[in-house]
């Protein structure tokens, strides 16, 4: 994306906040950070089922590094 493109992109999206109201764009940026959250939290859920078969000893070393 060169500068004016990027100039554009960004003129659009403040006309949007301005004109639109605000729960709409809010809602359409939302979804990808929810989505992100629901991929690392079933991650997280696998890798501390996985990681329980080891042991209850390593099960924490995991729950403490990774919350």
């Amino acid at each position: 994306m060169n500068t004016e493109e990027n100039a554009k992109y960004k003129e659009n999206r403040r006309r949007r906040f301005l004109t639109e109201p605000v729960c709409k764009p809010v809602m359409e940026m939302s979804v990808l950070t929810a989505i992100s959250r629901i991929i690392s939290e079933i991650y997280n859920t696998v890798d501390a089922f996985f990681v329980a078969h080891i042991g209850t000893s390593a099960a924490a070393a995991v729950g403490v590094c990774f919350p």
